[in-house]
């Protein structure tokens, strides 16, 4: 053993005698005969991001652990199933953003303090499928309502206590979900944040304001009678942020991000091609280098590449020659957990063992690089006692 490893303080010579695997098993020990308490972390009050993925099993009321009780969940399967989504205001079904799917029952069942629940509809958990999931708590940068539309031409949104820099609208029926990002996106474009075609139909959101947003009387946003839920978000340096960028047409591009550890990024492009420019979205949490297209289709590399600490890289299917780009990201916020493998803001014992399996030499760092506390390429019993720590007391 290397000298200054040991965990405990005055004791080099009996750590010396011992082998770092048996004090792999005490570790892992403590971790089975402790109390856990909840890993939730220090709470921000702008709002807070999770994502995550599991297995499905057909079974009702099943609970989705996130550390915190979310207000807005996105799942889609990872095959040919569309994504679905419900926020908290949701007075009916999940709900599609696709125009092809309508309300889907059984889904997204409710939100608790300790994640969310769903049935056994095939878009949340039919048996043996994958899923991933992206979850927000509302704070004072990230809030959810509703209205009933009454068919004014020009009507505004207000109370959301802060300018905007992203609004999302949904119609509870068979309708595409819109989008509008400030500075970004061309006025005139309110693209289908989470459906097929990526390109103009704009006016539906027709302005952002201090204190809310500008809908027209378009049956995606203020028809007569219709009842409609929104999303609005507020950026800030370190906790949102939004951007674009213009293709170049090589095999990859880096795309500079300031004040942003991006953890997860929604990136669609402004020409109708329902091939290269629909909206796409990954996360820290995805299994594989895979990205999410939300759409009835498998999830495929060769979108978003890699998501970096000011930076994302986008893969030829985002970053056609001359095409222009819009993005916006959720930034790493200011807990970060030893051992966090999941990007949830907690520590399982899996997450443990993982660590344990990396330090033996039986699992390559990049399955957990959060172990790696102190960048040196090898998890060390320091590191893993952190990730114990957090395991048994939360992220710090």
């Amino acid at each position: 053993m290397r000298k200054g490893w040991c965990p405990l303080a005055r004791a080099e010579a009996f750590c010396h005698k011992i082998s770092m695997r048996k004090w792999v098993r005490v570790l892992l020990a403590l971790v089975a005969v402790a109390p856990v308490t909840a890993a939730n972390g220090v709470s921000d009050s702008r709002g807070e991001f999770a994502s995550g993925c599991y297995h499905g099993t057909g079974t009702g009321h099943r609970l989705v652990p996130v550390p915190f009780q979310p207000a807005i969940v996105l799942i889609k399967r990872t095959d040919t199933r569309t994504m679905v989504w419900k926020s908290d205001r949701f007075t009916t079904d999940t709900q599609s953003p696709s125009e092809r799917v309508g309300p889907v029952p059984d889904a997204i069942l409710t939100f608790t303090p300790s994640g969310f629940l769903v049935g056994t509809s095939d878009f949340v958990n039919s048996a043996h499928d994958e899923f991933c999931w992206y979850a927000w708590r509302t704070g004072t940068h990230i809030k959810t309502g509703s209205y009933l539309g009454d068919g004014t031409a020009l009507r505004d949104i207000t109370g959301l206590g802060f300018a905007p820099d992203i609004v999302i609208v949904q119609r509870d029926q068979v309708r595409r979900a819109r989008i509008r990002l400030t500075s970004t996106a061309p006025l005139d474009r309110n693209a289908p944040p989470w459906s097929d075609l990526a390109a103009a139909g704009g006016h539906r959101i027709v302005a952002l304001l201090p204190d809310g947003f500008r809908v027209s009387d378009d049956g995606d946003t203020n028809e007569a009678g219709g009842t409609y839920y929104w999303l609005a978000f507020k950026a800030e340096a370190n906790f949102l942020t939004t951007g674009a960028y213009t293709g170049d047409g090589l095999a990859t591009q880096t795309i500079a991000v300031p004040d942003c550890d991006v953890r997860y990024l929604y990136v669609w492009g402004d020409i109708v091609d329902n091939t290269t420019d629909k909206g796409r979205e990954r996360s820290r949490a995805q299994p594989r280098d895979w990205t999410q297209s939300l759409l009835s289709e498998p999830d495929t590399t060769g979108s978003i590449t890699a998501l970096d600490n000011r930076s994302f890289t986008a893969g030829p299917l985002s970053n056609v020659a001359g095409r222009n780009y819009y993005y916006w990201a959720m930034c790493t916020q200011t807990t970060v957990c030893p051992g966090d493998c999941g990007d949830t803001r907690h520590v399982t014992i899996a997450d443990v063992i993982n660590g344990v399996n990396i330090a033996l030499g039986r699992a390559p760092l990049t399955t957990c690089r959060t172990f790696d506390a102190d960048g040196d390429a090898t998890v060390s019993v320091d590191e893993l006692i952190a990730a114990v720590n957090s395991t048994l007391h939360g992220c710090q």
